[in-house]
């Protein structure tokens, strides 16, 4: 059943959790405490120091990597800003979990989770992020492993050896297979429930329901093999998709959030608002690309 599967969901989160959270305290202990080249934060400070010198960033105030007065994370800091509230406001794995709760518990629970969620990109991300440029040295990355999403294993690498890419490895793992299991459960039971039994048998019950929610998962599963298949042949990385993640499923957040909280608003517009609003930013992405870079590419496309 869709709770049940929600159940098991919750506690196969709560086991990766716990191993994500041990691999970045590893992470983090190493680069803070215990590294030969690094070790302490007077050492890392040290470090991004020196390598704002040899490799100053544009943008930023005297090129530092210490500065919160940085033009490329401010453009950032809006595309995040947009881009993920789209994320969890329309993910489906997201709102069948706020559904399942109940009302009294499910909003502190989000708040306080939303809160607790600060210290993965805080310290892991950032972590690793400066540990990669104090330890890169001559041997810098290129811009299309940054893209690609490689600095993390790098960092840990370089921090740990052969056992940081283990960790790294064992970290992924368990971060995809939850977020794909939610994604999963969310799926087949939208596919089931809201529209297999909704408009093409609303008589299906018991078996004929679980068949028909196992068909969905896998359907699925292949579907989304073959697109990151399709991305990875395409040249397109992690970076692009975080960009393009904002101008596909943003217009369809105020929207949502009207049907919701807005009494006027009617079938239509509900339906109508997200396409329209996707072509809208799809066309001024696209001619903005052109206008600035002259040329469609996944370079002018992806550029900040």
């Amino acid at each position: 059943t869709l709770f049940g599967g929600i159940k098991a969901t919750f506690i196969t989160d709560y086991m990766h959790t716990v191993v994500i959270l041990v691999v970045i305290f590893l992470f983090a202990f190493s680069a803070y405490a215990t590294n030969a080249e690094l070790g302490s934060p007077g050492k890392m400070y040290d470090a991004l120091v020196a390598a704002a010198k040899a490799h100053p960033v544009e943008g930023n105030a005297e090129g530092s990597y210490l500065t919160m007065r940085s033009k490329e994370g401010g453009i950032f800091w809006i595309i995040n800003l947009i881009g993920n509230f789209g994320t969890v406001f329309l993910d489906n794995g997201y709102y069948n979990k706020a559904i399942a709760a109940s009302p009294v518990h499910a909003f502190p629970g989000y708040v306080i989770g939303g809160l607790c969620w600060f210290a993965i990109p805080w310290l892991c991300a950032s972590t690793m992020g400066i540990s990669a440029l104090a330890l890169e040295g001559s041997q810098r990355m290129s811009s299309n492993d940054v893209t690609a999403g490689l600095v993390l294993p790098f960092a840990a690498v370089k921090l740990l050896g052969y056992s940081g890419a283990v960790a790294t490895t064992l970290m992924i793992f368990m971060a995809v297979t939850s977020a794909f299991s939610a994604q999963l459960i969310a799926v087949s039971s939208i596919w089931t429930y809201d529209i297999y039994q909704a408009y093409i048998d609303p008589a299906a019950k018991g078996k004929k329901l679980v068949y028909i929610s196992h068909v969905s998962c896998v359907v699925y599963a292949i579907i989304m093999a073959g697109v990151a298949t399709g991305l990875y042949y395409a040249g397109i990385g992690m970076g692009y998709l975080y960009l393009l993640m904002g101008v596909i499923i943003s217009s369809a957040v105020f929207p949502g959030a009207m049907t919701l909280l807005g009494k006027g608003e009617n079938g239509i517009a509900a339906a109508a608002s997200p396409p329209l609003g996707l072509a809208v930013s799809l066309i001024a992405w696209l001619v903005t690309a052109k206008k600035e870079y002259g040329t469609l590419t996944v370079d002018s496309t992806g550029a900040k």
